[in-house]
């Protein structure tokens, strides 16, 4: 899956392309889909820490990865034809916004 779709000015590869009913769907049944999946969305909060803010910090706020995938869970049931990208980013933002003074 190295399909890149633009989401805004930014590529976006693989799994991030997956709409969110998909995980929800891959999350109700048992399939090897939901794994990959997953280490893309841990990949992009790792990225985003690196990467996103000077200095780097932990965008998930040592959130353990269960209550990541919680959070996406609750994400996609809410907007099911959004993007796990967008589903990411929003989150990402959330946390951001949660930990400001």
């Amino acid at each position: 899956m190295a399909t890149a779709i633009a989401a805004g000015d930014q590529p976006v590869l693989g799994h991030g392309n997956v709409a969110c009913r998909a995980w929800s769907d891959d999350r109700r049944s048992p399939t090897s889909a939901g794994e990959p999946r997953t280490a893309w969305i841990l990949g992009f909060l790792t990225a985003t820490s690196q990467y996103g803010e000077a200095p780097a910090t932990d965008v998930s706020r040592g959130r353990s990865t269960e209550e990541i995938v919680a959070a996406i869970d609750r994400y996609c049931g809410e907007h099911p034809d959004d993007s796990l990208h967008k589903a990411s980013s929003v989150l990402v933002e959330t946390w951001r916004q949660q930990a400001k003074p």
